[in-house]
């Protein structure tokens, strides 16, 4: 795609990002509480070979599927969420966090079995130090399913979704039951997949691995090109997405194979950016747009997003001052 098209096209979605207001969005999938707990380092631990952190403050963002259903929200979708949290105080922050944000919380269900996944990282001068993780990746108990069966079929009774985001961290949410459940919506439905649930999800609009679970599901073997040929011929999505970090976006339809080159950014924080992607991928799609013009809208989003420590939801003003730095836009 030559420069000046680029900048066209970019102008051209970034005039269009009003329509993403008309949209309803629902997503499911692992809800995650990410806190960070951030300090100055100033020596090595006596005790062992590491560093001492000095804590200065510790605060808290919206994590795994919460994450893309704020980036939806804050691109202007009236957004709903559906997950599983813990009944400790991490699921009650986490649930004032997403309600503060504007996101209809109906769909998360508490429990009592299991806690609410956090991961808790430690950084100092913008560097990670460490994570530490708390989770129990275990399916749903039967119970615990049961309860989230029942709360969608409340809330598809009584809503009309334009797009169902499927976002898939393996936590052990999305269950074989679930899953099956969700299929009724498929035309309308996205997938960010992790490896477990990789073959279950056939058929449907999107379907967007990054290239280490798109290896992986095809046990590593062949080249890129063979992986994504097994990945659509078995799953037969309306877009195969494959993100390849700075390297860009391949894309599979019925009709064509592309790449879109990612942007020249400097990178401070990865975290996040596929969650950008399958937002944006999801709304563009839904508002008509071509898989090279939403492959496009999703590299400027997720160029974006890897610009900030933590989890960050871009508001649509901020892809304007973005592309404008990038030299897309006057």
């Amino acid at each position: 795609m030559k420069t000046n098209n680029i900048k066209a096209r970019i102008k051209e979605l970034l005039n269009r990002i009003d329509s993403f207001e008309d949209l309803k969005v629902f997503v499911i999938g692992d809800l995650i509480l990410d806190i960070y707990e951030e300090g100055d380092v100033n020596r090595i631990s006596p005790e062992a070979p590491i560093p001492v952190v000095r804590l200065k403050r510790t605060f808290y963002r919206i994590g795994g599927a919460g994450n893309v259903a704020q980036i939806a929200k804050n691109l202007g979708a009236k957004v709903t969420i559906s997950g599983v949290i813990g009944t400790d105080k991490e699921g009650q922050v986490l649930t004032d966090l997403i309600h503060k944000a504007g996101i209809d919380t109906s769909g998360i269900i508490v429990s009592n079995e299991r806690p609410t996944t956090q991961k808790t990282r430690i950084i100092s001068r913008g560097q990670q130090l460490l994570r530490i993780d708390r989770e129990d990746d275990s399916r749903l108990s039967q119970e615990e399913e049961k309860r989230l069966l029942s709360a969608l079929n409340t809330i598809f009774s009584e809503n009309n979704y334009d797009v169902i985001i499927i976002e898939d961290y393996d936590k052990g949410v999305l269950s074989e039951s679930i899953i099956k459940y969700l299929n009724s919506y498929r035309d309308i439905g996205a997938v960010d997949p992790k490896e477990r649930n990789f073959w279950q999800y056939s058929n449907y609009a999107i379907f967007k691995p990054n290239l280490r679970e798109l290896v992986q599901a095809v046990n590593g073997h062949g080249s890129l090109e063979e992986a994504l040929q097994e990945a659509y011929s078995r799953l037969t999505p309306h877009w195969l997405i494959v993100t390849l970090g700075e390297k860009g976006i391949k894309y599979v339809t019925a009709n064509e194979k592309g790449h879109v080159p990612a942007f020249p950014i400097e990178v401070a924080d990865v975290t996040g950016a596929g969650d950008a992607v399958i937002v944006a991928l999801s709304l563009c799609k839904t508002i008509g747009c071509t898989v090279e013009e939403s492959c496009l809208f999703a590299n400027l989003t997720a160029s974006l997003v890897c610009q900030r420590i933590g989890t960050f939801a871009p508001e649509p003003q901020d892809l304007v001052y973005h592309a404008k730095a990038l030299g897309l836009i006057d």
